[in-house]
C-alpha cells in the first residue's frame, strides 16, 4: 500500500496539478482569492475616505478664510487678503452693467 500522496515516478509539476485539482485545494484557493480581494477594496475604500476628509477639510478651510477676508471693513485690506487666498478681488470681478445699476440705485425689473 502506497501511503505517500505523491509518487516519485512523475515530475513535480504534474503532481502539484493533481494536487490543486482536489476540492479542498480549490476552497483554499477561493478563499484566499476572496480575501484578497476584499483587502484590496477595503484598501480602495480607506483611501477614498481619507481624500475626502482631506478635501472637505481643504473646504472648509477656504472658506473660512474667505468670510474672514470678507468681514473686513476697510476695502484695501479685504482685497489684500482675498489676493493672498487667491479669490478674485472686487476689482477684479466683471459686474453685468444691468446688476451695476441695481446696485447703485437700488432699482430694477425683476424677471
Amino acid at each position: 500500500m502506497n501511503t505517500r500522496p505523491f509518487s516519485l515516478d512523475q515530475p513535480w509539476w504534474q503532481q502539484f496539478f493533481v494536487a490543486v485539482r482536489s476540492p479542498a485545494a480549490l476552497v483554499v484557493v477561493a478563499t484566499v482569492i476572496s480575501l484578497g480581494l476584499l483587502l484590496a477594496l477595503h484598501q480602495v475604500v480607506l483611501g477614498a475616505v481619507r481624500q475626502g476628509e482631506l478635501r472637505r477639510m481643504a473646504v472648509a478651510k477656504q472658506a473660512e478664510d474667505s468670510w474672514r477676508c470678507g468681514a473686513m471693513r476697510n476695502v484695501s485690506l479685504r482685497d489684500g487678503c482675498r489676493s493672498q487666498l487667491g479669490s478674485p478681488s472686487r476689482a477684479e470681478v466683471p459686474l453685468n452693467i444691468q446688476n451695476a445699476a441695481m446696485l447703485t440705485t437700488g432699482t430694477g425689473t425683476s424677471r
